[in-house]
């Protein structure tokens, strides 16, 4: 009882622990940075297509509404042909059932327009209601295939989570590893014996825990282990990105060599051939066949167009979404 010590001690890890530990939580954080930007992408693409599907569907119903009126007037003229005894009824029931075919279209296209508002406006946090250009326009991108393969390897967010995460568990074998090292501990105290005081001094201590082997050897298969994993996740997400970028730019080019088709003449040879055939008809130069086959052949090359219009926008977006960066 007459010997007291007053001490102050600190024990510390072996050094290349604390480097590792700090590794290890310097790649949580970059998981989570790549995870926001890969869900800012997310978000940011859905906003975009279901923008571009708006605008789709804005321009099919302002066709389906121009052929709805076509066929109006075309039931009109068919009555009159009836009554006049020009015309036959199957004429006239032909006429009518593809007005009906083009109203019912109309109201199909209304139900998912509103649809995909609602979508827009979930996606934006908004109560008010979205209502983009009902125009869906071309703009021509010169796109290089290299430039998108290395940018989908280089830039896309998923594929830089995964690589750190297996720099993270890289780092988390070398801190188990680390671990296995012994521990050190220093103290300072000062010590009276009876009524004499002023000792002073220092220890020095190294800490080995009994059975420290089986523990960290666990923790070393479970790092190395998870290391394997992630290299296997990584390869098979980089695969399955190659295929997504493959056929978003097959669909890109594509979808380009269609719009260029039709932008050389195939698109206003379409209108003129309704606008023909419509007063061919009206005057009697052309039959109910002639002109039902002129006006279905041109209808369909207009949906033609807005169908390559539309999935050329669409493999835009895909490409951003898997590059990373937005296309100017």
């Amino acid at each position: 009882f007459d010997s007291r010590k007053f001490s102050i001690s600190q024990d510390f890890e072996f050094p290349t622990v604390y480097f590792d530990r700090v590794s290890v939580q310097d790649y949580s954080v970059k998981i989570a940075e790549a995870e926001y930007e890969l869900l800012q992408l997310k978000t940011r693409s859905e906003v975009k297509e279901n923008y571009i599907k708006y605008q789709y569907q804005s321009s099919l119903l302002r066709i389906s509404s121009e052929n709805l009126k076509v066929y109006d007037d075309f039931v009109y003229v068919a009555q009159r042909r009836y009554e006049e005894g020009a015309g036959d009824n199957l004429e006239l029931l032909s006429a009518k059932v593809n007005k009906m075919k083009y109203d019912n279209l109309s109201g199909n296209l209304k139900s998912e327009i509103v649809s995909t508002q609602s979508n827009l406006m979930r996606l934006l946090s908004i109560n008010e209601k979205i209502v983009p250009e009902d125009v869906l326009k071309f703009k021509e991108y010169s796109l290089s295939k290299d430039e998108m393969i290395s940018l989908v390897r280089t830039n896309n967010p998923e594929l830089k989570k995964m690589r750190y995460r297996k720099l993270q568990s890289d780092s988390r074998i070398s801190l188990a590893v680390s671990r296995i090292l012994p521990d050190f501990s220093i103290s300072y105290y000062r010590q009276e014996l009876g009524s004499q005081g002023g000792f002073y001094g220092f220890e020095v201590g190294v800490g080995i825990p009994l059975w420290f082997w089986w523990e960290q050897s666990g923790n070393l298969q479970e790092a190395d282990l998870e290391l394997k994993s992630v290299t296997s996740e990584e390869a098979g997400l980089l695969n399955r990105l190659e295929a997504e970028r493959l056929t978003a730019y097959e669909m890109y080019e594509n979808s380009l060599r269609k719009i260029s088709f039709f932008n050389e003449g195939a698109l206003v040879e379409a209108n003129q051939v309704i606008e023909t055939a419509t007063k061919s008809y009206e005057v009697g130069a052309a039959d109910y066949s002639q002109y039902l086959q002129a006006i279905n052949i041109a209808n369909e090359t207009i949906m033609q167009y807005m169908e390559a219009l539309y999935d050329y926008n669409i493999s835009i977006i895909k490409l951003e979404s898997l590059t990373g960066k937005e296309i100017l």
